[in-house]
């Protein structure tokens, strides 16, 4: 039985180095997207909004940022909108 333990240790250690060596050069990137997920955005203005959605001020866009299932918060009197919640949005609602 301590033969089996000590080869599956064994193994399992070997695993582990073979692991951190294929992890070690992708580590730095997948640290800055964890960072990148937990920094606050700042918010997108309607005319920011309008860039990233490729769409002119007007009556379409109003359509579409004004709809509550839009992701948008209050900032004032005025909407704000975040760049990562947008994005998804347009992928969800398979935007352009």
């Amino acid at each position: 039985m301590d033969i089996v333990t000590t080869a599956n240790y064994e193994f399992t250690k070997e695993l582990a180095k073979l692991v951190a060596e294929q992890l070690r050069p992708e580590l730095p990137k997948l640290v800055k997207e964890a960072v990148r997920e937990l920094v606050p955005q700042k918010g997108m203005t309607r005319a920011e909004a309008s860039k990233m959605l490729r769409i002119s001020e007007g009556d379409n866009l109003s359509a579409i940022l004004d709809d509550p299932s839009f992701p948008s918060y209050p900032n004032g009197t005025q909407r704000r909108y975040w760049p990562r919640a947008v994005d998804e949005y347009m992928t969800t609602h398979n935007w352009r």
